[in-house]
């Protein structure tokens, strides 16, 4: 769903596009103003680290449905987000495929790109020939300056709080984990290098398995990832007998290096932030309104769901599973608590025909057989 989403904003920005080129071809465009373009709902700020003796630009994308009271979720992302992560979060929260986030993007102040910096020297921990060895005094900012600062303005909850990092930002992120896994909630690693980290990363990894605590790691990378950095062999030794740690591994099959970012949000930050419906509120519903989703909704040959009503409550149970209740958001999306899954009804000519069916953030279309 989120790729048609996807895929129907690129139509509509790109006939966009082609229409004004025509108008502008047709009529004399007056600019009212000119400035610099800034990212919606988003705070900049430049800091200083006496620590590290520099500068760094930190950018924080408020969340587009805000939770009215308590604390929410936060993810830490290095290479300032590559200016695509903070609004990508903020859209994955608009979608309801996490809870309402913030999302920290930390880099440098530089306008070709904000990841444009002495990244080489402070992402990654040891050292190498084009430097390195800056990674422990990142961290340090990170963990003792940089959050300390975010959770001081905004409310955030440190228990749910997500590291972020592709390529050396990778490397930093993987560090991270293995150095002190009980630092965050969740990890993002994307296009790591591991073929340049040495044995020493999986010889520390081998002595965290048991401290995971139910924490969820993404790691994604692309064939060239895999072929000539061995990004696909990280995640064996977190997946070990007796690992503690909730480990997916995605292969981006269509990217490279680069645009592999990209699909490491749109699929990582869901991973680890997972909805429960906690952040969602429900509307009543008239009960004869509810009768028109009562059936039997078939995914394939061997997978269905059945959707029942017991007064006016719906419910809804896979092949051979128990009922569970579905709590209305509008008047064709439902929505379960405690669990991660979705229910969106779709209609032709007034009657129900099919649903788009979302359990853990993998969606399918249950077509009705009733």
């Amino acid at each position: 769903m989120l790729s048609a989403m996807f895929t129907r904003a690129a139509h509509a920005i790109f006939g966009l596009g082609m229409a004004l080129a025509s108008a502008h071809a047709q009529a004399d465009l007056r600019v009212v103003s000119q400035g610099k373009a800034t990212q919606i709902e988003t705070d900049e700020y430049l800091v200083h680290s006496d620590a590290i003796g520099r500068d760094f630009l930190i950018e924080v994308a408020r969340p587009a449905m805000p939770r009215q009271g308590g604390k929410m979720p936060v993810v830490y992302i290095t290479d300032g987000g590559f200016s695509l992560a903070g609004p990508m979060i903020h859209l994955l929260g608009e979608a309801r495929r996490i809870p309402p986030t913030f999302a920290v993007s930390i880099g440098y102040p530089n306008e070709k790109g904000r990841y444009i910096g002495p990244r080489q020297t402070d992402l990654v921990h040891f050292k190498t020939p084009a430097g390195g060895g800056g990674g422990a005094a990142f961290e340090a900012f990170l963990m003792n300056d940089v959050r300390l600062f975010i959770e001081s303005r905004y409310p955030v909850d440190p228990a749910k709080s997500v590291l972020v990092g592709h390529s050396a930002g990778g490397a930093f992120t993987a560090m991270v984990m293995v150095r002190k896994p009980e630092s965050f909630a969740g990890y993002v690693i994307g296009g790591l290098p591991v073929s340049m980290m040495g044995d020493s990363l999986f010889d520390s990894t081998k002595t965290i398995v048991t401290r995971g605590g139910g924490r969820r790691v993404f790691i994604g990378y692309s064939p060239p990832d895999a072929a000539n950095l061995k990004a696909d062999t990280f995640a064996a030794p977190l997946s070990a007998s007796g690992s503690t740690f909730n480990v997916r591994q995605m292969e981006f099959k269509d990217d490279d290096h680069n645009t592999s970012y990209v699909e490491l949000i749109a699929r990582g930050i869901p991973f680890v932030l997972p909805t429960d419906g906690s952040d969602r509120t429900a509307i009543p519903l008239d009960p004869k309104l509810l009768d028109r989703y009562v059936g039997v909704y078939r995914v394939s040959e061997k997978v269905s769901f059945t959707i029942t009503r017991g007064g006016d409550r719906l419910f809804g149970a896979g092949t051979g599973g128990q009922p569970t209740e579905l709590f209305a958001e509008s008047e064709t999306t439902f929505f379960t608590r405690g669990l991660n899954a979705q229910v969106v009804f779709n209609s032709e000519a007034g009657k129900v025909v099919s649903a788009w069916v979302s359990i853990n953030n993998n969606e399918a279309l249950a077509r009705r057989i009733d």
